[in-house]
C-alpha cells in the first residue's frame, strides 16, 4: 500500500472489484452499531454490541466454488481394480 493519502485512495479504487460482501457487510453494520451506540446509547459500549451481535451471526461460506450435485459421481475413480 502506498503510504500517502491519495495513493491509498488510488489503490482501494483499482482493486475493488475484489471486495467481498460476505466480509465488507458485517464490517459496516458493525460500525454502524458502533456509531449509534455512540449517539444514542451513551452508556452502552458500542463495540461489545457489535462483538455481540457479530458473533450472532451465521458464518460465511467457505468457498465460492462449484456446489457437487451427485455425490456418486466422484466415486468412480476411488473403487479398488
Amino acid at each position: 500500500m502506498p503510504g500517502e493519502f491519495l495513493g491509498r485512495m488510488e489503490a482501494i479504487a483499482h482493486n475493488f472489484h475484489s471486495i467481498s460482501p460476505y466480509s465488507t457487510l458485517p464490517a459496516v453494520a458493525a460500525l454502524i452499531v458502533i456509531i449509534v451506540c455512540m449517539k444514542l446509547l451513551k452508556r452502552v459500549p458500542g463495540y461489545i454490541v457489535a462483538l455481540l451481535l457479530g458473533g450472532a451471526r451465521p458464518p460465511a461460506p467457505l468457498t465460492t466454488g462449484p456446489v457437487l450435485t451427485d455425490p456418486a459421481a466422484g466415486l468412480a475413480e476411488l473403487r479398488p481394480c
